[in-house]
């Protein structure tokens, strides 16, 4: 347990808390002194640390998880992470208790994010490119890697396709090359990277529920996130990605993405397993599934009695006939 003394290092820039001195130092010196000495000789990333390059190409390019959990896949290429996953997953220890509230959590860090999101509502990390603000300095640096400098510095082995983060290369391998069924909806035959998301999936697609409810308008959600993004994106009119390459804007970096594979470097990674289409997003092919195989037709028209299996086909009949 760490002394009111260690708790008690604030960096005076940003009022930033740390636990030791060392970690302030490191804080100064490359949130606010913005020092980065050492460089990545194969994608040019910059570094405060020298261990931290040399754990960065490890991950990154060596793709090396040297510590390999004994009860699920989890793997790390530091030790302590392995150790604290054991910890907190499987033994689900959670020794370190918020103060305001019943909350408690397994990690240290967890436990001061919670603080400073939760109670004290803060987002200290400012992206010096479009001024989105983050919880995490780490946050903050994988959007500006991936949104910013466009990066894609995991890479399928089998197909080529290039992603921003590693999790969403795992669920990629999972989905599309290992035809993983361990988390697969009995109703529907849907397939899902965790169990985790086929119990969201049972609860909103199968259940229906919709527990979040907007503040402004009618509408409710099966997921705080998403009624956060209908809040954003419907009443706030934010569309905080914008397209280098045209004139569309999102309001998810995800949108973003997908809008430039799809649009502008014409990728369809995404093919059907009951033909040989293809499709540009994840959500393109469940919709093809749904409206071709499935002979879905979701797309109401609230003018008459017609159906429709896709969004837009919908959109060109209520021009064409109502309008």
């Amino acid at each position: 347990m760490e002394s009111e003394q260690e708790q008690d290092i604030k960096c005076q820039l940003c009022d930033q808390i740390f636990s030791r001195k060392c970690n302030l130092r490191l804080h100064v010196e490359s949130v606010h002194a913005k020092l980065r000495d050492f460089k990545c000789d194969v994608c040019n990333a910059l570094f405060r640390r020298k261990h931290t390059l040399i754990m960065h190409s490890r991950a990154v390019h060596e793709k090396r998880r040297d510590y390999q959990c004994q009860v699920c896949e989890y793997s790390s290429t530091k030790k302590h992470n392995l150790q604290r996953h054991v910890e907190t997953i499987h033994e689900k220890r959670r020794d370190h208790k918020c103060g305001q509230c019943q909350s408690a959590f397994g990690f240290l860090h967890t436990l001061r994010v919670h603080v400073k999101t939760v109670h004290e509502k803060r987002k200290d990390f400012i992206c010096e490119h479009c001024n989105k603000a983050f919880i995490q300095l780490s946050h903050l640096r994988t959007h500006t890697r991936i949104v910013h400098e466009k990066r894609r510095d995991h890479r399928c082995n089998v197909c080529e396709s290039t992603f921003g983060k590693v999790g969403n290369l795992k669920r990629h391998m999972k989905l599309m090359h290992e035809a993983r069924r361990d988390s697969q909806c009995e109703q529907c035959k849907s397939v899902f990277s965790s169990p985790q998301n086929l119990k969201l999936h049972m609860k909103t697609v199968h259940e229906k529920r919709r527990d979040y409810k907007c503040e402004q308008c009618c509408s409710s959600f099966g997921q705080s996130s998403s009624l956060n993004l209908h809040v954003k994106s419907v009443h706030e009119k934010r569309r905080d990605f914008q397209c280098t390459l045209c004139k569309s804007a999102f309001a998810l970096a995800g949108s973003l993405r997908q809008h430039v594979e799809s649009v502008h470097e014409k990728r369809k990674d995404f093919k059907c397993e009951l033909c040989e289409k293809c499709l540009g997003t994840r959500h393109a092919l469940k919709i093809h599934t749904m409206a071709v195989h499935e002979k879905r037709k979701d797309f109401k028209c609230l003018l008459c009695d017609l159906a429709f299996g896709y969004g837009s086909t919908l959109k060109k009949h209520v021009r064409r006939v109502h309008l």
